[in-house]
């Protein structure tokens, strides 16, 4: 089965305005089977995330300081997954947390999200995998 490596190459914290925390989140991915390969830097492809949560959800998950873009850096890591496994889809998209459509309680714990520029993860694909926004 054909794999893909994600890297987490940037994270950007957008100046606050309005009642929500803002984060970009840049990532690169690429075939694994490509790595160290002659085609690896023309292959691999960016993707932008940006991540947003209202301030009303960070009070009811009681979410603060780290854990906020922790979470949302998990949110999105997840869609990414999603995306290009079960869709086979990988190209630039946002990821909007409120307290509208939110659950009642914070489905991740903070302290066990690993998030640092340079983490990389693999997504097996069950599709084959399109690139958008590249």
């Amino acid at each position: 089965m054909t794999s893909i490596t994600v890297t987490l190459f940037k994270i950007i914290t957008i100046p606050k305005a309005g009642d929500y925390d803002e984060y970009q989140f840049r990532f690169s991915a690429i075939q694994t089977d490509l790595i160290g390969g002659p085609e690896e830097a023309a292959r691999t492809r960016r993707i932008l995330v940006t991540a947003r949560m209202s301030r009303s959800l960070q009070a009811i998950w009681r979410l603060e300081g780290a854990a906020v873009p922790k979470v949302l850096f998990e949110c999105a890591r997840r869609q990414l997954e999603e995306c290009a496994s079960v869709r086979g889809d990988l190209g630039d998209f946002e990821v909007d947390l409120n307290s509208y459509a939110a659950p009642r309680q914070c489905p991740y714990e903070p302290d066990r999200i690993l998030m640092r520029e340079g983490i990389a993860f693999q997504v097996l694909l069950n599709k084959p995998l399109g690139f958008h926004g590249t």
